[in-house]
């Protein structure tokens, strides 16, 4: 998604995420409907809506992995970017009491400077 790639295309029409919820629209009796009534949206902040569901989606589950674990921990790094922003990675490593570790990365964050 930070790579626009569900957002590609001449038009909206034509976009990855509009051609994936046609599809979707196929089995989906709400998407259906919408369609038939030409309401069927397609804008970016509407896409825009849908990372962010999805970025907290995701991080509460790992919120919830990581506490059902024995051991965790947070390794935060902070470095910048090709054109110098400063952004912070966090990740964090579970280990459970057969020693299985696992490290899963949450993602990037801008860093400002105050």
């Amino acid at each position: 998604m930070r790579q626009g790639i569900a957002v590609r295309g001449d038009t909206d029409l034509k976009s990855n995420i509009y051609q994936f919820d046609l599809d979707k629209a196929i089995n989906d009796k709400g998407l259906k409907l919408l369609r038939q009534e030409k309401r069927f949206v397609s804008a970016h902040d509407t896409v825009e809506e849908q990372m962010q569901v999805l970025v907290l989606t995701a991080r509460r589950d790992l919120l919830s992995r990581t506490l059902e674990k024995d051991f965790y921990t947070i390794v935060a790094d902070e470095s910048s970017d090709v054109s110098k922003k400063e952004q912070l990675s966090f990740c964090v490593r579970t280990c459970k009491v057969c020693h299985e570790i696992t490290e899963d990365f949450d993602g990037f964050m801008n860093v400002s400077k105050v």
